[in-house]
């Protein structure tokens, strides 16, 4: 059986092939895997926010896809990763408890989701599967040993 690690939000877990699986549990925040089975090298994202609040200093710019996308890219990349091989597979996003006016019109998980199929068109990278919004979480598991993505309500 796989050893389990769960990914906080905010990070990502990229490797080459292992028999760990990494999952994350998504409600508002945006879960992302991109794998590349020839090169057997994949990762999973964490994405809290969209975007810092600040473009001038960003602590943690992981937590936000704006800044940390292009960081978990390049980390495929240095462990042997070929973008024309990169499939995407995204989850979460929703809306979630007792969804507020405030909720509705801040909408972050969507705007997170917008990002990173902003990011994913840009760089070529397709997008093989999407379970976003809603008002369910999900969760998302990478098995990187046969480098599956299961994506399952929560």
């Amino acid at each position: 059986m796989n050893r389990i690690e769960t990914i906080a939000s905010g990070e990502f877990f990229v490797t080459n092939k292992t028999d760990i699986s990494a999952q994350a549990f998504l409600g508002s925040c945006v879960g992302l895997a991109i794998l590349d089975t020839e090169a057997e090298v994949g990762g999973i994202y964490h994405i809290l926010l969209p975007e810092p609040s600040s473009k001038i200093s960003v602590p943690d710019p992981k937590k936000y896809a704006l800044t940390g996308l292009p960081l978990f890219l390049q980390e495929l990349e240095k462990t042997g990763a070929r973008r024309e091989n990169m499939k995407a597979y995204l989850g979460g996003g929703a809306l979630m408890g007792d969804v507020s006016d405030i909720d509705l019109a801040f909408d972050f998980g969507g705007r997170t989701t917008e990002l990173v199929e902003k990011f994913l068109t840009e760089n070529k990278i397709e997008l093989v599967q999407e379970e976003t919004g809603g008002y369910f979480g999900y969760k998302m598991t990478v098995d990187f040993l046969n480098f599956k993505v299961d994506l399952s309500l929560t």
